[in-house]
């Protein structure tokens, strides 16, 4: 199954479960899922590994419900990708898979000028609000975070 036809079905079942419990999805709504479901994981996960409350839980239970954490956690951020227009696949290539097989990043970085100024773009992260300087030129950082 590939990325897109993923997401959409996805979609189709957070769609019929907002309209069940009457709810809008909105941005907001799909990133703070993201963060309340890695909560959940680090609970459950915790649990399992007995370093929280079992809650009466076998260990089997408690391994099902880990693994149930890691698939909402999951299926919330490809249902964000799919909102965003993200495509996934690209986006893994260029933020993990290019090592196994580079040494070097791809080459999504370049370097133009704005102005009269030099500005250093990485294309990805395009969506970043331009950051200006007291001459009013614009510069838009790269992001370098893992």
């Amino acid at each position: 199954m590939d990325w897109k036809t993923l997401g959409a079905q996805l979609d189709e079942v957070s769609r019929r479960y907002a309209q069940q419990h009457d709810f809008q999805r909105t941005p907001e709504w799909l990133v703070l899922k993201i963060a309340e479901e890695a909560g959940e994981l680090v609970q459950q996960f915790l649990a399992a590994t007995g370093q929280g409350r079992s809650r009466g839980k076998s260990p089997a239970e408690l391994n099902d419900a880990v693994d149930n954490e890691i698939a909402d956690l999951l299926g919330h951020t490809i249902l964000l990708a799919h909102h965003r227009g993200t495509d996934l696949q690209a986006a893994l290539d260029r933020k993990w898979l290019w090592r196994i097989a580079n040494e070097s990043p791809p080459r999504s970085v370049e370097q133009r000028t704005v102005e009269g100024a030099t500005a250093v773009t990485n294309l990805p992260d395009m969506l970043q609000a331009p950051k200006t300087d007291n001459s009013g030129a614009s510069h838009i950082a790269p992001s370098d975070d893992e």
